[in-house]
């Protein structure tokens, strides 16, 4: 099961739907920082496994670590596999664990948020099955991002600017 970055399936809805989670505080198990969470989604015809996988990335764009989750829990259930956890086929970083319980906490806690991860599952699925038309354009292998007054990716509906975009020291 080959899984492929969000943005090389439909680059201009992951510009400006890609999520990302912000810590403000120093102390806990995850720096402070802001962190991009980047889906990857199965490319095979025919797969009907309701997996994404999250690349965690920081803002010099370097993994930190990569979280399967499955957007239907009776496939892990069935497996007696947890919904949501690390992958162990990828590398981690010192801070996946707390990464982890960061999605498991920020992220999987927004309603609007996890109903994005399965919009986008069933996006993926009509270009994989050839009903939509893929984007053949350079900007497909460009990774998501956002400009200072574009509404901010992680969908708060606030200004890149304000949100993640908010530099603090």
């Amino acid at each position: 099961m080959p899984m492929v970055p969000f943005f090389e399936f439909l680059s201009s809805v992951a510009r400006s739907e890609t999520g990302c989670v912000k810590v403000v505080h120093d102390g806990g198990p995850v720096p402070r920082g802001e962190y991009g969470l980047v889906e990857l989604y199965c490319n095979e015809p025919g797969c009907d496994c309701e997996n994404v996988m999250i690349n965690v990335m920081d803002a010099r764009g370097s993994h930190l670590a990569t979280i399967n989750h499955s957007l239907d829990r009776r496939w892990n259930e069935a497996a007696g596999m947890p919904p949501t956890f690390l992958d162990p086929f990828n590398v981690q970083g010192p801070h996946a664990s707390g990464l982890l319980g960061l999605f498991k906490d920020a992220a999987l806690r927004d309603a609007t948020y996890t109903e994005r991860l399965k919009r986008h599952r069933a996006m993926v699925r009509e270009v994989v099955q050839g009903r939509s038309a893929r984007p053949t354009t350079a900007e497909t292998v460009r990774s998501p991002r956002s400009t200072r007054n574009a509404p901010c990716p992680c969908g708060s509906g606030r200004k890149y600017k304000k949100c993640c975009g908010l530099v603090t020291s």
